[in-house]
Parts: C-alpha cells; sequence; structure tokens
C-alpha cells in the first residue's frame, strides 16, 4: 500500500514496549512515525510542525504528566491548525461511559486494547479516507450547499455558519454531509457507520456521541439532526426564528 507510505503517523503511549510494538506494526503498514511517551511532548512536536506534515494521531488515555490524553485531544480540537487532525483514541478502558467521554473529547474512532492488528489498521485506513479531500472529477456538481445561516461546499468539506468556520472534524463533517444531503431521510446508526467505512465492530452507540458533538458546534441549526426513536437520525431543517 504505496499511499500510505507518505503518510506521518503521531503514536503517543506510555507504555515502553507497546510503543515499540505499534511503531513496528505501523511501519509495517507502510506508515512514518514518531512515537512519543506523553501529551506535553506530543504538543510540543506538533506545534513544531507545519501542516499537514502530522495526518494522523493515535493517543492513549492514560498518560503521565499534567495532561491526559483526553486532555491531549482537547487541546488539538481547540488549535485552528491541527483542529482537523484525525485522531484515534487507544486505551484499556473499555467502558461504554469511557468511549463516549473519549468521542465527547473530540476524538474520532476509539479502540480498546488488547487491540486486533488487523482492525487497529482498517479504522486508521477508514480515518485517513474521510479526511481526504474529494477530487475534483467526483466532486459532487452544483458547488455551494445553503440553508438557513448554514453553507457547506462538498468539494473542501467545510461548513460555515454565517462567518464562522464550523469546526467539524473529518467524521464529524462525513455526519453531517450523508445526513444533510439525504434530508428527510432517516439514516440507522448503522448506515452511518457503513458510510463513514467503519469496521462491524465497531460501536453504533459512538454514533450518538458525533451526533451529540455536531449539534453543539452547529449551534441553534443543531437542532434540524433530529432522533428518529427506534430507527436512527434523519436531517429536517426548519426555519430559525428571530431569536435564534
Amino acid at each position: 500500500m504505496r499511499q500510505a507510505s507518505v503518510r506521518h503517523v503521531l503514536l503517543v503511549e506510555d507504555d515502553p514496549d507497546l510503543r515499540r510494538l505499534l511503531a513496528l506494526q505501523l511501519a509495517g503498514w507502510g506508515y512514518r512515525v514518531t512515537a512519543l511517551e506523553d501529551a506535553e511532548k506530543a504538543w510540543t512536536f506538533l506545534n513544531q510542525r507545519p501542516l499537514p506534515d502530522v495526518h494522523l494521531a493515535i493517543i492513549d488515555v492514560l498518560l503521565p504528566g499534567l495532561w491526559d490524553g483526553l486532555d491531549l485531544v482537547r487541546e488539538i480540537r481547540r488549535h485552528p491548525q491541527w483542529s482537523h487532525l484525525p485522531i484515534l483514541v487507544l486505551t484499556a478502558r473499555g467502558a461504554e461511559r469511557d468511549v463516549v467521554r473519549g468521542l465527547g473529547s473530540g476524538a474520532d474512532d476509539y479502540v480498546v486494547k488488547p487491540y486486533r492488528p488487523a482492525e487497529l489498521q482498517a479504522r486508521l485506513a477508514a480515518l485517513l479516507r474521510r479526511a481526504q479531500p474529494v477530487p475534483p472529477e467526483v466532486a459532487v456538481p452544483g458547488g455551494l450547499r445553503r440553508w438557513g445561516p448554514l453553507m457547506w461546499r462538498p468539494q473542501d468539506r467545510v461548513v460555515t455558519q454565517g462567518d464562522q468556520t464550523v469546526p467539524l472534524t473529518a467524521t464529524e463533517y462525513r455526519i453531517f454531509e450523508l445526513l444533510a444531503e439525504g434530508r428527510g431521510r432517516v439514516f440507522t446508526r448503522e448506515e452511518i457507520l457503513d458510510a463513514l467505512g467503519e469496521t462491524r465492530e465497531a460501536q453504533p452507540r459512538t454514533v450518538d456521541v458525533h451526533i451529540w458533538n455536531i449539534r453543539r458546534k452547529l449551534g441553534p441549526c443543531g437542532r434540524w439532526l433530529v432522533a428518529v426513536r427506534g430507527m436512527g437520525y434523519a436531517w429536517r431543517p426548519e426555519p430559525l426564528s428571530e431569536g435564534d
């Protein structure tokens, strides 16, 4: 897989044995790897790199120092240069509340240790596919889309609200576009995961967390992402009142 050979992965893992193993596996899959042991070193490293020198981050939750892994994820999401960096959280904490907390911090995906190498490889490939710009020859005709104060352009995968860019991650944008382009249609959680290229092991509950994040970032327009009980989610826009 030659395309992945140019992809640079930032790995943040404090266990030296696992860090070495993961770095070897990533290199074997064709990635260039920078492996660091704590969040502060990772953040310093990112701030010394030009965009887009790093293409994806794998971050453990339990890290030594002042920041844990989720603190690092939140800091990355707050930084304009790195806010769209695909992030996979890799941790031994597998309870549903931990998954929800990880995705709620801004991570795109969540894999529980001990992981299966084939699944991890597939999830990384899916994250990178989501982050790639749409080639002009397959871009959706018509260019700019608009509803109320929201505008989005499938060619560059950017959503704006008024004069502000909505800071959606690559995964969040994919979900937003899927629902918005299929306006009124109800998508099940499984259909959303399929559209994202997720593996069968992905938890449908993760879709709920991504939807929650999208709604929060869209502000008053977030209510247009409607939960349909027992079915899934739909995009059902309506005029906003003057007070919104």
